[in-house]
């Protein structure tokens, strides 16, 4: 039985892609214009693409239309660079994502070109923009992809260094007419500015009189020297929606030696508090709660003399609030890894790992000694600023996303900014099989195995995401115990990932992934491959959203290509158990119900697709309410700043 599952999209939704009809006739316009310039040499081409610039730079605001002039030149310069010309619904995109759209465009469909255009478009009208991605590898790829293009029109075009040495090195990718660089860089640049802009504040007495008298300029000394005129977003739900509940934060290490004598006591303190009666845990928000007769344990423990003489940085309570939070919801493998002797944070959304971040407020040291690792430094944050905040200082916003629908609430809610679909060039051919359901993890492993076996048996590639780092090792350790061979990829460095996810399209493939698999690399199935079906798609478990759920399923069957998927779904899932309970519970039942194979199995014979729709619906309801109130808290301090700052001007 074949059918769309219920909940890998976005019921509230009800915005439709154009017709194709419009479509073709906007791309037949651009490509008659673009044909005309075929003749022209190189030299004569780029003057074509000055010219253009020069008629439409500093006219008014940048409108579909106006993005349709510009695009003729682009066109043809993309056809000498790339060897192919832009099919039409490439060129509705960039079309509207210049002109301030954020568009749902599906997994293969051509995004590293199409934002190159839109780039092109808005370089052409005369602004600089910025283009950001998920990380510094996919920056320097698309970059390098879209270079020559970008050089045959005359565009100054320049990435940011990975490393900041000195600022002039950013300064010269900022200058630029385009600069690409990973989305979290400009942020941090833009909270270093901050810094250098605090740190000079001609509003402090005779400031000012003594930069003029020195021939001081401040903006020489700023690593964004010029306006926030406009950034594209690639994988824009991601970067402004899923990344959004955590605030950019600046921080320094400040070099002091610190004992680990405060996180050691404070966890064997936390080990002796009793749930319930001491603390109360939170699994939705994974917070603590201390109640007054922990409060009261903990400051009979503090008058220990081991305690009693300890010179501590914040209130004792913290600490062994941290350890709490430490020992209950932050599990290796899944929140963080352990390499080379050091914690590493692994993102919730992508299942990369960070090496240069680290949780605040003793939360990072706390894991350490947990781990029994060495205890490191806590850094001072110097800065901080939400995404939602920082964004709100482009004149314009726009990007693209293979899933942007299931998020145009916050998009419209935060970034005021409207979300395009955008039609596949060929019809999508994936086929999403019913969902299973299992008792427990066990139950789903096996069969996971023995699905792709049957698969394997034939050459079709399978490839399979797992939400955790725990759980593909789980089930690379039941393929290894079945003598089936899987590739694993859970946290290596992104130029590896890619190269491994390209291969996962190969006939006889099977590579075990986390959720990294499903942004910003591309799985070509060989002509064996598609001619046994295509890549095959399995969701060892529900996301906690459905856009990462359709994410993941994505990465089958593009443009236009055979491909299929299903999902493994057990009750003791995290979305199950943290979230619906009861759902967990009618998945049990039913499976303890079953007859026959299914039964032995610890199958379900029902199906619950609908529940686990509603679950991640509701999961998305309360993660936007998280971020609003995170966006008003932002907007009450900043009043409480310019207050302050008001009454100080005034005296």
């Amino acid at each position: 039985m074949l059918r769309k599952l219920s909940f890998l999209g976005n019921r509230r939704t009800k915005v439709s892609a154009p017709a194709r009809t419009k479509i073709d006739a906007l791309a037949q316009r651009v490509n008659a214009a673009a044909g005309k310039l075929s003749a022209l040499s190189n030299q004569q081409l780029k003057a074509a693409g000055a010219s253009k610039r020069e008629q439409l730079a500093g006219g008014d605001a940048l409108t579909p239309q106006s993005a349709l002039e510009a695009l003729p030149p682009i066109v043809e310069a993309v056809r000498r660079t790339f060897g192919f010309a832009l099919h039409p619904v490439q060129i509705y995109a960039a079309m509207m994502t210049a002109s301030g759209q954020i568009i749902e465009m599906h997994t293969g469909e051509g995004k590293t070109v199409v934002t190159g255009a839109a780039a092109l478009i808005r370089s052409l009208h005369g602004q600089g923009t910025h283009v950001a991605t998920t990380n510094a590898y996919l920056a320097a790829r698309d970059f390098e992809e879209l270079q020559p293009t970008f050089d045959l029109l005359g565009i100054e075009a320049q990435r940011l260094p990975e490393e900041m040495k000195s600022p002039t090195e950013s300064r010269a990718a900022y200058n630029a007419d385009i600069t690409y660089g990973p989305g979290y860089q400009f942020g941090f640049d833009f909270l270093f500015d901050q810094i250098t802009l605090r740190q000079h504040n001609p509003s402090w007495l005779g400031r000012s009189v003594l930069h003029e008298l020195n021939g001081f300029d401040i903006n020489q000394q700023l690593v964004q020297c010029r306006a926030l005129d406009a950034c594209i977003v690639d994988e824009a739900d991601s970067v402004l929606v899923d990344e959004a509940t955590t605030p950019l934060i600046l921080s320094f290490d400040t070099g002091e030696e610190i004992s680990d004598r405060p996180y050691r006591l404070a966890m064997e303190v936390a080990r002796t508090m009793e749930q319930d009666t001491h603390f109360k845990l939170d699994g939705v928000k994974r917070a603590v709660e201390i109640t007054e007769a922990g409060k009261a344990f903990l400051r009979q423990q503090r008058q220990r003399s081991a305690l009693k003489r300890l010179t501590l940085q914040r209130p004792w309570e913290s600490y062994v609030k941290s350890a709490l939070q430490g020992d209950h919801f932050l599990i290796r493998n899944e929140h963080y890894v352990l390499q080379n002797g050091e914690v590493n944070i692994v993102d919730q959304f992508t299942g990369r790992i960070f090496d240069d971040r680290s949780w605040q407020a003793g939360l990072h040291q706390a894991i350490e000694m947990k781990e029994g690792v060495t205890v490191t430094t806590p850094r001072v944050s110097k800065a901080r600023v939400t995404r939602q905040r920082f964004m709100g200082f482009y004149h314009s916003l726009c990007g693209l996303s293979g899933t942007a629908l299931g998020a145009s609430r916050d998009f419209k809610e935060f970034y005021s900014v409207n979300v395009a679909p955008v039609p596949t060039h060929r019809p999508c051919l994936r086929q999403v099989l019913t969902s299973r359901f299992f008792i427990d993890r066990e139950s789903r492993t096996a069969a996971i195995v023995a699905a792709t076996r049957r698969r394997h048996s034939t050459g079709q590639p399978v490839l399979i995401g797992t939400n955790t780092i725990g759980d593909s090792m789980a089930l690379a350790e039941g393929f290894a115990a079945a003598g089936v061979s899987a590739l694993v990829l859970n946290g290596m460095q992104d130029r590896e990932e890619a190269e491994i996810v390209a291969e996962a399209g190969k006939t006889g493939a099977i590579t075990i992934a986390t959720n990294m698999a499903g942004r910003g690399t591309d799985i070509k199935p060989d002509d064996q491959a598609k001619a046994l079906g295509g890549l095959h798609v399995i969701g060892a478990a529900p996301n906690q959203s459905a856009r990462i759920d359709r994410q993941l399923v994505g990465r089958a069957a593009r443009q236009g290509q055979p491909g299929s998927a299903q999902f493994f779904i057990c009750a003791d899932d995290e979305l199950l158990t943290n979230y619906a309970p009861q759902v967990a519970r009618k998945i049990i039942s039913a499976c303890q119900r079953g007859r026959g194979e299914q039964a032995k199995a610890g199958e379900s014979h029902l199906d619950f697709a609908k529940d686990i729709a509603a679950v991640q619906l509701l999961r998305d309801n309360a993660q936007f309410r998280s971020r609003k109130e995170m966006v008003m808290h932002d907007r009450w301090m900043d009043s409480i700043r310019d207050s302050v700052f008001s009454e100080s001007a005034q005296r």
